[in-house]
């Protein structure tokens, strides 16, 4: 039915919506103290700090992405009449993954690598898109198992995960934080659409 249909869509446009509003109504001051900071570090900036973004460029890029991840996920949902199912993967991975990631961040930069100044902090949406990105790979093989077979379904996703692991490599080809960051978190949205995946179809 189109009001089935309709809220799933509307949850995904709005997350943009929320974030460019953000962006356009704080001042740089105000988004400072939503950042997470790596040298003291407060529970509630590990989710605020994937909320806010240092630039509009950092901003549209995040949303860029994410559009084309999460509208993606989306289409196979609505032709795989699964939209409920993705609504409830969708938000388990908006609410884990922006705390995952600042967690991810301390440890490999503060505490590993020692690296951080005074001011070093976090920041930005590109964790959560990461993380989108592995739900859309484990989405794809969920969709082509769901219309073939499981061996058919697995062919799907190493062969969607070889190519994002190309373009994540182009994009972050001297970054090793940043690369570690965004495959930790591609793989955790992976695992958390996979399992729902797996016991909707009652895979074992």
């Amino acid at each position: 039915s189109l009001h089935r249909v309709s809220i799933p869509l509307v949850v995904l446009l709005s997350i943009p919506v929320f974030l460019t509003g953000i962006h356009a109504t704080t001042t740089e001051a105000i988004r400072t103290q939503l950042y997470f900071s790596l040298t003291d570090p407060s529970w509630y900036t590990a989710w605020t700090a994937a909320a806010v973004h240092g630039s509009w460029a950092h901003l549209e890029a995040n949303m860029v992405a994410y559009l084309l991840a999460t509208l993606t996920v989306y289409a196979i949902y609505a032709k795989w009449h699964r939209e409920r199912l993705m609504l409830g993967v969708f938000t388990v991975v908006l609410i884990t993954t922006p705390p995952v990631q600042s967690l991810i961040d301390y440890v490999v930069l503060n505490i590993h690598l020692d690296a951080v100044g005074p001011d070093a902090h976090t920041k930005g949406f590109s964790g959560v898109v990461g993380a989108f990105v592995g739900m859309l790979i484990a989405s794809i093989g969920g969709y082509v198992t769901h219309r073939t077979n499981t061996k058919v379904g697995n062919h799907a996703i190493l062969t969607v995960f070889f190519l994002a692991s190309i373009i994540v490599f182009a994009v972050y080809p001297a970054e090793g934080h940043v690369l570690v960051v965004t495959a930790t978190l591609l793989l955790i949205g992976f695992g958390i659409t996979t399992y729902t995946i797996a016991t909707e179809l009652n895979i074992r």
